[in-house]
Order: C-alpha cells, then sequence, then structure tokens
C-alpha cells in the first residue's frame, strides 16, 4: 500500500465537542447578561455598546466555525459507517509520511498548508487502493495582507500500476481548473514549458477538446490512449489523472465526494483503471 495509516478513530473522550460545549455555554451566558444590561440600563454607559458588538461577534464567528467543525464531524461519522458497509479502514488524518511519498505527483506539490484527511483503505480482486480527501491552499497577495483560498478534493490512489508509463491527463476549459491551474498552464504556454501530446495524431478532435495528456514517452501514451481510451474518457469527462513510478492517481478538481456516493466513485474509479490497462 501507499504507507501506513495512522490507527483508526478510537473511542476516547471528544475533547472538540467539550470544547464546543463550554464555548457555547458561555456565549449564552454573555447573551443572557447583555440582555439583561439592555432591560436594566438601555446600555447608557459602560460596556454599553462594545459589550453589544463582543456578542454579536462572539455568535456570529462562533457559528461560521461550528458549522465548518459540525460538516467535517459529520463527513467523519458518515465515512466510518461507509468504511465498515465496504470492508474497508477509515483513518482520520493521513500522516505525514503518507503525503511524503505522495509528493511526486503535481497534485500534492501545488500551494500551501497540505492537508490529508478522512481516508479510506482497502482491497478489490487483490488491487489495493487508498482514498482521501487532500487539501491545499493557494495564497493570494493583496497588498501588505494574504490569504489562503482552499482547494479540496478527493482524491483515489492505486499504488500498484507498473504497467504504465508516466503521465499527466487532466481536461481542458478554464472552467475545469482550478486557480494554481490556471495559473500555472498560462505561464507554461507562454514559455513553452509543457509538452501536449497528440496522441491521437490528429484523428480525434473531440478528446484534444476534452483533454490535455503530458507526458515524455509519446510512443508509450499513444499506446494507452488508443481509439477506445480516449472514447471513454471523451464520455466521461473532467477527470485528472496522474501516473508516475508505477502509481496513479485520480481526481476531480476542487470536488469533494458524498459519503453515500463513496461505492460508486470506487467503482468508477477501478472502471478508469480498466480502461487504461486495457483490462
Amino acid at each position: 500500500m501507499v504507507a501506513k495509516l495512522n490507527a483508526p478513530v478510537s473511542a476516547s473522550l471528544d475533547w472538540a465537542l467539550l470544547a464546543w460545549r463550554v464555548f457555547w455555554g458561555l456565549a449564552v451566558l454573555l447573551l443572557v447578561y447583555t440582555v439583561w444590561e439592555g432591560v436594566t440600563s438601555g446600555f447608557e454607559g459602560e460596556p454599553g455598546p462594545v459589550l453589544i458588538l463582543v456578542t454579536v461577534l462572539v455568535w456570529m464567528v462562533g457559528t461560521i466555525l461550528w458549522r465548518m467543525w459540525a460538516r467535517g464531524r459529520r463527513r467523519a461519522r458518515d465515512l466510518v459507517r461507509v468504511g465498515r458497509q465496504l470492508e474497508l479502514t477509515y483513518t482520520a488524518e493521513v500522516t505525514e509520511e503518507v503525503l511524503e511519498r505522495l509528493s511526486h505527483f503535481a497534485l500534492f506539490n501545488r500551494g500551501e498548508e497540505h492537508r490529508g484527511s478522512h481516508a479510506l483503505e482497502g482491497t478489490r480482486k487483490g488491487v489495493p487502493f487508498l482514498l482521501l480527501d487532500y487539501r491545499y491552499a493557494i495564497v493570494i497577495g493583496v497588498g501588505d495582507d494574504s490569504y489562503g483560498v482552499p482547494y479540496e478534493q478527493t482524491v483515489v490512489v492505486f499504488p500498484e500500476t507498473a504497467s504504465l508509463p508516466d503521465f499527466v491527463l487532466f481536461p481542458k476549459g478554464l472552467f475545469n481548473k482550478t486557480l494554481d491551474q490556471v495559473v500555472g498552464t498560462t505561464v507554461a504556454w507562454v514559455f513553452g514549458k509543457l509538452g501536449d501530446i497528440d496522441v491521437a495524431g490528429g484523428k480525434d478532435p473531440a478528446f484534444r477538446k476534452s483533454y490535455r495528456v503530458d507526458g515524455a514517452d509519446e510512443a508509450a501514451l499513444r499506446k494507452v490512449f488508443e481509439a477506445k481510451t480516449r472514447s471513454f474518457f471523451v464520455e466521461n469527462p473532467d477527470w485528472c489523472l496522474e501516473c508516475h513510478a508505477g502509481r496513479l492517481i485520480l481526481y476531480r478538481a476542487g470536488v469533494l465526494t458524498n459519503p453515500a456516493k463513496y461505492a460508486s466513485r470506487i467503482d468508477k474509479a477501478f472502471e478508469i483503471r480498466r480502461a487504461l490497462l486495457k483490462k
């Protein structure tokens, strides 16, 4: 497999939930005190308007952060259930070792603040595979400030596809690219650093319109992307694939798979693998 993941989620004390309960308890007390101040003094004098502002900020920021935390917690709970149904091992956080082993893929070198989470690992008919949510951020500078634009996607990893040459396949079109892909592709186009290979030799305009293929071994890539394989990808748009040193990853840029659709996503991943391997 790619690497040994962290131990599965245990039933230890939920410190995050406890912290949120404490926070909301204090927030309720603050709200009650603010209402009491308004009734008794009409917010005249200290702390007055400052108290209103603090209360509003606490509830506004707290609600946003809590919703983000609750969404991640709900996703974890759903994926634990999916893992049991599909007989896969669930891991909440992906180790740095796993991300390091995947670092030769372009996706895992984009941006900053790399993080892998919600991993499901297992085998099907003897073929090992790994699914994980992968997040990175593109930092944009505005004046003296900088902001991170996060991108999250569910990535499927096949660690054993030694018969495939190294290549990158990604969809064409502005709406199929994340911000870093647009910038990177534009720079490469201007300076001529990327080699877009016409694997069909000009005979398949539909594929050329939908996808771009990059790689060093043009002859080998023409064999991989023969007519039937090209037709498959035209009928299945928007997939990003990278193959390097016998490992294959596939994903849709900026798209997290709904836990309810994990079984079909795994089926599609194996269908793509079969299309490439002609099996």
